[in-house]
């Protein structure tokens, strides 16, 4: 008799790895059609908020009697290598993570499952437990395109304002700059031999400075295209873009940590660890890395605030990440039960309190009281900024369209120029537009 996977309470001796919660799984024997599984292949990229499943793994592995393969690949590479395997329809994945932008191009292109089957299915998914309600509704709106989820949100990101306590006391500063203008006054006054004023990601590769700027161009009235998603036109060369990019020029140029031009995350956070910038802006679930008591020497000495507003708008950056099943996939059933474990209550809230992660995507956990207790940095303050930002958030921060990635990739290259001063930003600007162009004309949006 085929048995099939039910999402339930299993094996008490599991509570106790899970620090003393019940915890979820799926039975020991697997099978996909007839065949059964015994092994299923997961990718993800090194991140912070996948970090701990390497270790979390074993728990789902002693559960299930299945070997879970799992490939973490750095994130540079990461969805080169996917992309390439989904679009010929492979199967060496079964599951796999998928930013916002990749997500949407692997659903138009058919390379990912409709998981609504899944969900809805009671043979594979005990409603109860499961409690699809209990996940940030707005995460799963990320994913769920033409009517369908096509992802199950893993990550639910955005950025605030760390800064230096000390330093800002040194130079008089009683608060932290609430505006772009404020920002860029309160960095003259910090910014010297000893300190750089400002951490900000200025590299050209992926979620390096088209994770930040869109934050700039935004405040500052600018927009990618016309009329998204009725008017696919770009508008990069628009004069609020200009003004934008400008700006951050001129702030990261002037005011930053040496090689911040080119700096992506991990550079960012170990400028303001090290004690080599004053502000770091940039993801709020890094905040356990940027305070790691083991490496950093702001310990005890930041503050945390919403990032700062424009002359036109507050746009903090949003962002989510999902699992997905690609089509190919030969283990499908098998796929949905790992996904489901993987984002459940339990392991979601042992990988918050194990890795100091805080994009996580259920409400019980982030509601948690020793989830709470344990990201109660600066006496409620990070919690504060944090929920503050997730108030501000808007639903559009990026087109979010098959050829995103495409057009994204210009805007960077021409982002790059600016900052590193190969190119002003007028003409950088006006070259990503034509491109943009391009590219949009190309996918259908637009003949002329």
């Amino acid at each position: 008799m085929r048995r099939v996977t039910r999402f339930f309470v299993v094996l008490s001796a599991l509570t106790v790895a899970l620090g003393g919660n019940m915890a979820f799984g799926s039975g020991t024997q697997e099978s996909d059609g007839e065949k059964q599984v015994e092994s299923i292949s997961v990718v993800m990229p090194r991140i912070a908020v996948s970090r701990g499943y390497p270790d979390l793994v074993p728990i789902y592995e002693e559960m299930t009697g299945i070997d879970v393969e799992l490939l973490m690949l750095p994130e540079k590479q990461y969805e080169q290598k996917v992309m390439l395997e989904l679009g010929r329809g492979g199967s060496a994945y079964d599951v796999v993570w998928a930013g916002l932008a990749a997500a949407q191009k692997y659903a138009a292109e058919e390379w990912i499952e409709p998981l609504d089957p899944y969900i809805n299915n009671p043979e594979l998914t005990d409603p109860e437990e499961f409690d699809f309600g209990d996940f940030l509704q707005g995460a799963v709106g990320m994913f769920t395109f033409g009517g369908n989820i096509y992802g199950l949100p893993a990550m639910n990101a955005t950025v605030i304002m760390y800064y230096r306590t000390d330093v800002f006391e040194e130079h008089g500063i009683d608060s932290p700059p609430e505006t772009f203008a404020e920002l860029m006054e309160v960095s003259r006054k910090i910014h010297g031999d000893d300190i750089a004023a400002v951490a900000m990601r200025g590299s050209r590769d992926r979620y390096g400075v088209m994770w930040p700027f869109p934050m700039i161009a935004h405040s500052f009235g600018a927009r990618f295209v016309k009329d998204y998603p009725e008017d696919m036109h770009p508008t990069v060369d628009s004069p609020e873009m200009i003004e934008g990019a400008e700006y951050y020029a001129e702030l990261l140029r002037n005011y930053g940590f040496d090689g911040v031009t080119t700096a992506h995350f991990s550079e960012v956070v170990a400028a303001y660890q090290q004690g080599n910038a004053a502000i770091a802006i940039d993801g709020a679930p890094l905040v356990g890395t940027f305070l790691d008591p083991e490496q950093s020497v702001a310990v005890g000495k930041t503050g945390f605030a919403p990032v700062p507003r424009g002359p036109a708008a507050h746009w903090p950056p949003a962002n989510g990440h999902a699992l997905t099943i690609p089509v190919g996939s030969e283990k499908k059933e098998a796929a949905w039960d790992f996904i489901m474990w993987a984002l459940s209550k339990e392991t979601q809230l042992k990988n918050g309190l194990d890795n100091t992660e805080t994009a996580l995507t259920r409400k019980s956990v982030i509601n948690d009281p020793e989830y709470q207790e344990k990201f109660d940095y600066g006496n409620g303050a990070y919690l504060e900024a944090l929920n503050a930002t997730f108030d501000s958030l808007k639903s559009y921060y990026w087109p979010i369209v098959p050829e995103w990635r495409e057009a994204e990739d210009h805007v960077s290259i021409a982002l790059s120029e600016v900052l590193t001063g190969v190119k002003d930003a007028e003409t950088a600007l006006r070259e990503a537009n034509e491109a943009m162009y391009e590219v949009f004309r190309d996918a259908g949006y637009y003949e002329e």
